[in-house]
């Protein structure tokens, strides 16, 4: 299961577009949004790498993103 979370996770981190969402969010010359919405968008990038971190000790240990404890 560990493993599954793990590669959801990484594919979440490697394959999300949020150009959709800044669209609709960020009103075209808003400053002020924009800087809002990438710092929002880089704490909830780092939350997802911190979820993918605190299981890389729990997968195989012959998988190459394996690290040990």
């Amino acid at each position: 299961m560990i493993h599954v979370e793990y590669e959801l996770i990484k594919h979440i981190i490697n394959n999300l577009d949020l150009s959709a969402v800044k669209d609709a969010m960020v009103p075209a010359g808003d400053k002020v949004a924009e800087k809002r919405f990438n710092t929002a968008g880089a704490n909830v990038k780092k939350l997802f790498v911190n979820m993918g971190q605190r299981r890389q000790h729990r997968l195989p240990e012959e998988h190459s993103d394996y690290k040990s404890k």
